[in-house]
Parts: C-alpha cells; structure tokens; sequence
C-alpha cells in the first residue's frame, strides 16, 4: 500500500509540474571548446532565449489577468414590483467596475420575490455607467415566473456586456410585472459578474 500511495503521489507532482512547466527552448548553436565562437552564432542563441523568455512572460501576464469575480447576494425585503423594468429600483448592486482594458462581462442572477397573491415577475439584469443614475437593461436572457400564493417565485437571468477601458459600470437587478404593479413582501436576490 506505501508503494501505491508513492506512485500515486509522484504521479500528481509529475502532473503538476507539466502544467507549470515554462516554455521550452532549442538553442540553435552548439560550441565546443577549442572553437572559434562566431558572434552571428551566439546572437542567435540569445535571440532563442529572449524568445523563450517573453513568451514565459506573455502567458504569466495571461494567467495574472485571468477572471475578475463580483458576487452580491441581498436580502432587499419588501419592494415595489412595477409593470415596468425602467420604473424599478435596482436590487444587489455591485461596486464599482473599472476596467483598465477591453473586457467581456457575463452577468447571471436571480431575483426571488415572496407574496400573498399569484404575480408574475422577471428580474432583468442592468448595468449603470453613470454611477448609478440611469440604468440600461441587458436583454440577453431573463425568465418571468410566477409564484404560488403565499409563496416564492425564482426569476433566473444571464447576460454579457462588452466593458470599455476606463469606463466605470454598476451591475444591478431591475424587475417588472405582467400582473399589474403590487408590493411585494419580501424578496432576495443574488447577482454574479465575471469579467474577462
């Protein structure tokens, strides 16, 4: 069993070496001692390693910029649901994001609202780029659901956003009613933003 368990383990760190391993290099020239060096030789020997090296660099830099994780979960309680996404207040807002290059978001919630009577909701995710004033709806993909009486409806969402550098963007939930404006009783809601 010992055997097993020491195969197993230089098995893993054999792996885990392959996936850090660095690029690997060919040295165009070999010298041998007593040889003349030719200096167009030895430059391109160089030349392989600088090479190497910044190819190295490139992927780390890569890796380093890898994806960015926003995660906000809320517990608004009571609020107004209206007929009308544009006259809602946005839910789980995230903190301001500023990307210093050209970025992708994907943006996935959920909007869950509790109320006496049957309503028929969705939760649209948003975003602000004016620090929260006005709100754009993402129109990518959201779901109206309804809830039982008395009980709780769930209202999935999930959008991209191409982000500008040196833009700032808020992500939110707004939420709208095919049943006509009510107040709901309680409402919890969750939004998740990953930029790449």
């Amino acid at each position: 069993m010992k055997n097993i368990n020491m195969v197993l383990l230089m098995g893993v760190f054999t792996f885990s070496a392959g996936l850090t391993q660095a690029s690997s290099v060919t040295i165009p020239n070999t010298f041998t001692a007593g040889s003349t060096a030719v200096a167009a030789d030895v430059n391109a020997n160089f030349n392989a390693l600088e090479t190497a090296v910044d190819d190295n660099d490139a992927r780390i830099s890569t890796l380093e910029s890898g994806p960015q994780v926003t995660l906000i979960d809320g517990s608004p309680g009571a609020i107004s649901v209206p007929t009308s996404a544009s006259l809602s207040t946005p839910v789980c807002v995230t903190p301001d994001i500023a990307p210093t290059s050209n970025k992708t978001a994907f943006i996935d919630s959920v909007l869950s609202i509790q109320e006496t009577t049957q309503e028929t909701v969705a939760g649209v995710p948003s975003y602000s780029i004016d620090g929260g004033t006005t709100w754009n709806t993402l129109n990518n993909w959201y779901a109206f659901t309804s809830n039982p009486a008395g009980g709780w409806l769930s209202s999935p969402s999930i959008a991209s956003l191409s982000l500008a550098a040196g833009t700032t963007y808020r992500f939110g939930i707004l939420y709208t009613s095919t049943t006509g404006a009510f107040t709901a009783t309680n409402s919890r809601c969750r939004i998740r933003v990953v930029t790449h």
